[in-house]
């Protein structure tokens, strides 16, 4: 996959009180935020839509002092390596082309002495993080073109599914070959949601 793919979400349902939650979830079982909530769109309402993209390209950043510091935000493509470490006085990440990865992976090893936090973004938000990893570790993150989509209530983007979720199941959305599409709520309270896929269009061979 190398092209970022637009989604357009359509709310043509009835309902007015709850917000679309976007799922990511991530490959690598070690990677803590395992159903991160990676984007919360808030008041949808009846007819309304929000246009937001999935990214190909991400962003890396490091956090650590109990979340108190935080890096230099760095672009990276699948196949990257990365190395957090001490230029100076200051802690950078720099690239590191020597760094065991696989072609689909986005690697990060820490070299200081202070344990720290690893974040991942996608279209300016966190889609995956990693803590605890401690000097000489390495965090991978590796991910398939799919997001999980439903409707959700108390909305707080979070590593944690801190919200009653309104949906009776999360809707998946394989993205892989696209470049842009539409999910459109539909149904009732009484009937219930259900999200459907259309104006699907492919990547440009």
């Amino acid at each position: 996959m190398t092209h970022n793919v637009t989604i357009t979400y359509v709310n043509e349902s009835d309902n007015t009180t709850s917000d679309f939650l976007i799922f990511s979830h991530p490959v690598l079982p070690c990677v803590s935020a395992a159903l991160a909530v990676w984007q919360v769109i808030e008041h949808i309402g009846p007819g309304d839509s929000h246009r937001f993209r999935y990214t190909v390209e991400s962003q890396l950043r490091v956090v650590w002092d109990d979340g108190e510091s935080v890096s230099n935000a760095v672009k990276s493509m699948p196949g990257q390596g990365w190395q957090f470490t001490t230029i100076g006085n200051d802690y950078q990440l720099v690239a590191d082309s020597h760094l065991k990865i696989l072609p689909v992976q986005i690697g990060v090893l820490n070299a200081v002495p202070d344990t720290v936090t690893v974040q991942l973004l996608k279209d300016g938000h966190v889609w995956a993080s990693m803590s605890g990893v401690t000097n000489g570790a390495q965090a991978d993150f590796e991910f398939l073109p799919r997001i999980w989509v439903g409707f959700g209530q108390r909305p707080v983007t979070t590593a944690l599914i801190d919200f009653a979720v309104m949906s009776d199941a999360w809707t998946e959305v394989d993205l892989f070959g696209l470049s842009s599409l539409t999910i459109a709520a539909q149904g009732n309270a009484a009937i219930g949601y259900q999200f459907v896929l259309r104006d699907i269009v492919g990547e440009a061979s």
